[in-house]
């Protein structure tokens, strides 16, 4: 295993651990950036109300005009029979430290679903 020296008070990490501690120093500043107002501009260009392009879109090109990584989707949950089901995605951006969810009948509606709640939540700057 690779070794990784931190200047951090005086310990040697192992690479994993020194990449989760990055990740973190990683959310926290991205977080601070859109609370001080950094990408405001961006985020009101970034509006999720109109017809344009659908919610994932937006928040995939809002990530990449940040330079920031693409928004991650995973099925959390699938409930119904098989001809009638219902999907629960959740939307998570490395380098936030909260994600969403959307619900819907396809899994596409339900990552479109839970992009705009990631839009919504970005536009509203609530707990990010």
């Amino acid at each position: 295993m690779r070794k990784l020296n931190l200047e951090i008070q005086d310990e040697t990490l192992d690479f994993k651990s020194a990449e989760k501690m990055a990740d973190s120093k990683a959310e926290t500043e991205l977080g601070d950036c859109i609370r001080l107002g950094w990408y405001n501009d961006e985020l009101e260009n970034a509006d999720i109300m109109s017809q344009d392009k659908d919610p994932k879109t937006k928040l995939q090109e809002f990530m990449q005009a940040l330079v920031r990584p693409i928004p991650a989707y995973e099925v959390e949950k699938t409930e119904g029979q098989e001809h009638d089901q219902v999907f629960t995605v959740s939307c998570k951006v490395k380098g936030l430290k909260f994600k969403t969810n959307g619900k819907g009948k396809t899994r596409k509606k339900a990552e479109q679903n839970a992009a705009k709640a990631f839009l919504e939540k970005l536009q509203t700057k609530e707990k990010i």
